[in-house]
């Protein structure tokens, strides 16, 4: 994911991810990789989910809060 690196993007992440029923188990924050823009941030995180739909509805949810997804190193389209 790519976050903008200010206070509290990464308790907003951890908002949505909880209001999703998601359990995060761990989270890597890492402005080394995040790219040209200074800005933001590259944040790697690893929850566990119910199933397949419960993770379709936490892709639709990051996106719809403003957290961009990624894929390695492209970005994610949630699915619809």
């Amino acid at each position: 994911m790519l976050l903008s690196d200010r206070p509290g993007a990464l308790a907003h992440l951890s908002g949505v991810l909880a209001a999703a029923g998601a359990n995060v188990t761990e989270i890597v924050h890492n402005r080394t990789f995040a790219g040209p823009d200074l800005s933001r941030v590259h944040v790697l995180c690893t929850v566990e989910t119910r199933d397949r739909a419960h993770i379709t509805e936490l892709q639709e949810r990051l996106a719809e809060n403003g957290v961009e997804l990624m894929d390695r190193d492209r970005p994610l389209t949630a699915a619809p």
